[in-house]
């Protein structure tokens, strides 16, 4: 019996049929359901053109460049997403066979009917239960149809444990050039590709150094490799970085990714390079702004740039218990409340990686325990969540609408996180008016006045 989602897609199948066409499930979900793993968007194989799937089918949805390469998406209902290729001008014949040679690696050049009947001419079960890597054609013809399939194999190599053979891998280290006309979206989707499907990781990492493949998406992680550190740690940097990499859960892809690129400011920022005592201040700030700046360059959303920035530009805080609630709060507002536990488990992993000897969770935990009974006590730590707004600042100050009326209640925060007991609107207006406090003719809040001292 065909697996739910296998299942879900039948109709999909019969349909084509019906119409004159063959179609086929195939590639990669054929592969996993063959290996037991999770099996997520599926492939199906058709003799129908482009145009014949649009004609046939309601929900359908193309990408960019698809109709082109005789490539269309179907979703049908559960949000279950199928990819339509058709056997195209260059399959011999239009037949399935066809189809699948043109397929990158033996794992992937599979079929399978819609009673559950598979279609394996190349040699894919076997491979797969030798655990080998080999292309359908020759291996510079298939990296130079596609360089993008060089990262692909060295994913399939991790996520799956398969071995590649060392024609395969000087074939990649050849056509290794052709990344640079790969679109940064496609390199983007595929390193994300790798660190959520990946146990560990980190071997492909080190097959894309030796390789020479880093230097044309990822140069700044390039240049970590065989960078010393000092005292604390016992790895490099690009090895340390690894090490995390590896430590963090594969369900947090942009996490592993943030921790990939956490100490890449470090070869920039470094002092006393090769002594023990080397150091690299301002390594946070200097690697969250190259991280920024490269994953622009990679097309990465608006939030996951934010994301990781903020992540590494504060992955040097340190928390101890003698640090003063205020101080916590201050950290957070910077932080975000919603990068909490993320923070909290990459600092854990970072630990680890120094390879020093793991600190065990209790600093974390009690940090956990001493934030959650904070935001009980207050959840105050953005200006929205003042008593006030910024109407209630120009009715009570006079000030017009503006940066000024920004800046005052970027002051109200400041004095709330040290002090959330001041966060009602009564408190506020009071600090607002001037009791105690009130604002200069900068539009500042003065500090309460101290009282006058008195001879004694």
């Amino acid at each position: 019996m065909l697996p739910g989602y296998f299942k879900a897609g039948l109709p999909i199948l019969k349909r084509l049929q019906e119409s004159g066409f063959e179609a086929w499930f195939a590639g990669g979900a054929v592969r996993d359901l063959l290996l037991g793993r999770p099996v997520r968007d599926i492939d199906i194989a058709t003799g129908a053109s482009a145009e014949d799937v649009l004609r046939l089918f309601k929900k359908v949805k193309t990408v960019p460049g698809g109709l082109k390469h005789g490539t269309v998406i179907i979703v049908v209902h559960g949000g279950k997403r199928y990819d339509l290729m058709t056997f195209g001008r260059a399959a011999p014949g239009k037949s399935i066979l066809g189809r699948l040679k043109r397929f990158d690696y033996s794992i992937n050049g599979m079929a399978m009917a819609a009673d559950g009947t598979i279609i394996d001419n190349y040699g894919g079960r076997k491979d797969i239960e030798n655990r080998t890597l080999r292309t359908l054609r020759s291996p510079d013809e298939t990296f130079r149809a596609d360089p993008l399939r060089i990262l692909r194999g060295l994913r399939f190599a991790s996520a799956m444990g398969l071995s590649i053979s060392p024609e395969i891998l000087k074939a990649m280290r050849r056509n290794g050039k052709g990344l640079k006309s790969v679109s940064a979206e496609r390199l983007r989707d595929e390193l994300l590709k790798l660190l959520e499907s990946a146990d560990k990781p980190s071997g492909a990492f080190r097959l894309m150094r030796e390789l020479g493949l880093l230097k044309y998406f990822l140069p700044e992680f390039g240049k970590c490799f065989g960078f010393a550190q000092n005292k604390y740690h016992a790895y490099d940097v690009a090895e340390h970085t690894l090490m995390a990499v590896d430590r963090l859960p594969k369900d947090k892809p942009l996490l592993r990714w943030t921790a990939l690129l956490h100490d890449i400011g470090k070869p920039v920022s470094c002092r006393n390079y090769g002594s023990a005592r080397a150091s690299f201040i301002g390594h946070e700030i200097i690697g969250a702004k190259m991280a920024e700046k490269l994953m622009e360059r990679l097309r990465f959303s608006t939030g996951d740039i934010r994301y990781t920035g903020k992540m590494i530009r504060h992955h040097m805080w340190q928390y101890r218990p003698e640090v003063r609630d205020s101080t916590i709060r201050r950290f957070l507002a910077k932080l975000g409340m919603e990068l909490f536990d993320d923070f909290l488990l990459f600092k854990g992993a970072d630990r680890y990686a120094k390879g020093k000897g793991e600190m065990g969770p209790g600093r974390d935990i009690a940090f956990r325990e001493r934030v959650r009974d904070m935001m009980r006590r207050s959840g105050v730590l953005k200006v929205k969540d003042l008593a006030l707004g910024g109407k209630d600042i120009m009715r009570v100050a006079g000030a017009a609408e503006g940066p000024a009326v920004g800046k005052i209640l970027k002051r109200l925060l400041a004095r709330v996180l040290k002090d959330p007991s001041l966060n009602t609107r009564k408190k506020l207006l009071a600090e607002l008016k001037g009791r105690p406090g009130g604002e200069n003719k900068r539009g500042e809040i003065s500090p309460p006045a101290r009282p006058a001292r008195t001879e004694k």
